[in-house]
């Protein structure tokens, strides 16, 4: 009997073990009571509370990189822009400072004048020709003495312009400004006529009393340079032979004085 009731008492224990291992996982999968569900929902929040504090942090990391990305572009706009802003200066400075020295060298070529002087042998017995070439800023003047039986020189200047490779022929008044040749003229009619008195005084044989200065035009005058930067301005009285050695004057400049009335 004793046995029995020891049978039963196992089979009671083993039982209830058992159904509260089913009832344990029947619980974890299939909650049937509000404590059981709010655990879990307590769980599930948890999980979703840590899923959203990663996501912040990482938010946040993203948000410094992208702060630190901002600040490093806008360095670099800056530093863009001041690069800019100096190099656009220094283009500037560069640009006036070839500009000053174009004006320089401009100005320079007012003053570089070279010159060649030539011989040319002529039949037997006759004077050799003459001929002076001086190259000019873009001009080049040619002069061409030539002798007369008694061994006088006559000279004559032609003008020419350089256009590439090109010459053309032009006359003097072709080098000085338009609007300025009167004032030109008046300059030097001034210094030939104070030549012209001193002739009076000294060849009354040649400048009688009543002879008056006749003023003269640009392009009555033959223009002569030289290499040590002159510039002179030759006339002829028409005087007889007899008269020669002073049919002619001239009124001398430093190019320096000419440059206002020059063409660029």
């Amino acid at each position: 009997m004793k046995a029995l009731f020891s049978i039963l008492f196992l089979f009671s224990l083993s039982l209830s073990f058992s159904q509260n291992i089913l009832k344990k996982k029947y619980d974890q999968y299939f909650p049937n009571t509000k404590k059981k569900q709010i655990e879990r929902l307590n769980h599930q929040l948890d999980s979703v509370q840590l899923i959203e504090d990663t996501l912040t942090i990482h938010l946040k990391s993203a948000n410094d990189l992208i702060s630190k990305q901002v600040n490093e572009l806008n360095e670099l706009h800056s530093k863009i822009n001041t690069l800019k802003s100096h190099s656009e200066n220094t283009l500037s400075d560069l640009q006036n400072e070839v500009e000053k020295l174009k004006d320089s060298v401009h100005y320079l070529s007012y003053f570089h004048i070279v010159c060649l002087e030539e011989m040319i042998p002529q039949n037997a017995g006759e004077e050799p020709r003459l001929e002076n070439t001086c190259n000019w800023r873009n001009y080049k003047l040619v002069e061409i003495g030539s002798s007369d039986y008694k061994g006088r020189y006559t000279w004559t200047t032609d003008i020419f312009k350089k256009e590439g490779d090109s010459l053309t022929k032009i006359s003097i008044v072709e080098l000085f400004k338009p609007q300025l040749i009167v004032e030109l003229e008046a300059l030097i009619n001034a210094r030939l006529k104070e030549d012209f008195a001193y002739l009076m005084e000294t060849n009354r044989a040649c400048f009688p009393r009543h002879m008056a200065f006749p003023g003269y035009k640009l392009s009555d005058m033959r223009l002569i340079i030289t290499d040590n930067s002159e510039m002179s301005f030759e006339i002829n009285y028409g005087l007889s032979n007899a008269c020669y050695a002073v049919n002619a004057a001239s009124a001398l400049f430093k190019i320096k004085e000419m440059i206002p009335y020059l063409i660029e």
